[in-house]
């Protein structure tokens, strides 16, 4: 699902992180997703933009259910 080879986003902010996962993600065959629930992990979240380019791709998917998993998250503060 990755259209080009994704770099760390470990030392950007929070925006960067937004506009840099916007062009990530690109589906190419969308029938192979249709009907289906599909399992996002992740490792860490830390602001989300990675998840939230992945589904805003996998929702342009007919009848298509996300679940997402996740070991931890960071704090902002």
């Amino acid at each position: 699902m990755k259209s080009s080879i994704a770099k760390t986003q470990t030392f950007k902010h929070r925006f960067e992180r937004f506009s840099d996962s916007k062009t990530k993600f690109k589906l190419t065959d969308f029938k192979v997703f249709e009907n289906k629930h599909i399992l996002l992990i992740d490792d860490v979240i830390t602001t989300g933009a990675t998840l939230v380019a992945c589904c805003n791709e996998l929702l342009k998917v007919k009848n298509i259910t996300i679940s997402i998993a996740t070991i931890a998250y960071t704090k902002k503060g």
